[in-house]
């Protein structure tokens, strides 16, 4: 059972919205491609846990007690919650020192002390409630290749996945307590909102208009059926609802506030006022009755 879904990352969210509207620097692309990576990784290994019903899964939670941790994905079953820390790097990697370095001989961030300051935190939290403690990093990517001194018994790689995951498949007679003890974490969680963000560019150089979802280009929204636009670049057809709720998103990412009734009307130029009060009305919340009021995700 997956009791808690993740979030999409607001940084990629923020990258898609961006992407087509306005040249990415350098510094943005390889955030993005990072952020991508990473969490593409955590959508490889909930995939790879789907068909164990009897765990209770939580992917992404984060934990503040007397210091804070983040958890990409807490498996529980039985007495035990397991701890997987998903890393989705490619290549050639080796420690030395105690340091992890890239075949680029880039220093990486040691990631056996961050599972140890994770687990310490989870451990004392699970002790108080009976139950016991396991943290592995997981190296999804098939194309990784780790050498040198490092502890075995906190690595899992993908060619042991499927053996590893089998422990699972055990019926549960703790089932219950265990959807609980979720809930309790689920309780807890206090998401690094501060953290993580984007590399933001000025709003005001955004291209604005109705994008294509496949290839980023803009829409030519006078040329369209009642309910449906296509793409003139790729041929894509959209609903018009669709495409235009996706491009009415972007602006709420890219402007990284509230939006307004007449702001969205000029991104969306060409689409009537009543199809983008609809869709603020339905996809977004409302601060405010008059004129000004605002709307957010």
């Amino acid at each position: 059972m997956l009791l808690k879904q993740a979030d999409y990352p607001l940084k990629l969210a923020y990258y898609d919205a961006m992407n087509g509207r306005y040249s990415l620097s350098d510094q943005q692309d390889r955030d993005y491609s990072t952020s991508r990576y990473g969490y593409s990784g955590e959508q490889q290994f909930v995939k790879m846990t789907a068909g164990y019903s009897h765990a209770v899964k939580l992917w992404d939670i984060t934990l503040s007690f007397k210091s804070s941790a983040q958890y990409d994905v807490l498996v529980i079953h039985q007495r035990k919650i397991c701890h997987y820390d998903i890393k989705n790097f490619k290549g050639n990697y080796y420690f030395k020192d105690s340091q992890l370095f890239s075949h680029y001989d880039n220093i990486i961030t040691n990631p056996e002390l961050q599972l140890d300051k994770a687990h310490h935190l989870l451990n004392e939290v699970a002790a108080r409630h009976g139950y016991e403690v396991e943290s592995y990093i997981v190296n999804i990517n098939t194309d990784f290749h780790l050498k040198g001194i490092y502890n075995e018994k906190k690595w899992l790689f993908r060619g042991q996945l499927l053996h590893h995951l089998k422990r699972y498949q055990s019926f549960n007679r703790n089932y219950e307590d265990n959807i609980e003890m979720g809930k309790y974490l689920m309780n807890n969680h206090q998401p690094f909102i501060h953290l993580n963000q984007p590399i933001m560019t000025d709003f005001s150089l955004m291209q604005p208009g109705v994008k294509c979802q496949q290839c980023m280009a803009m829409l030519n929204l006078s040329e369209r059926s009642h309910k449906k636009v296509s793409c003139p670049t790729c041929g894509k057809v959209y609903w018009l609802n669709e495409v235009v709720t996706s491009s009415v998103k972007e602006l709420y990412y890219l402007k990284n506030k509230p939006i307004t009734l007449s702001e969205t009307l000029k991104w969306c130029d060409g689409v009537s006022r009543a199809t983008v009060s609809r869709i603020l009305n339905q996809h977004f919340k409302k601060d405010g009755h008059t004129k000004g009021a605002k709307y957010y995700l």
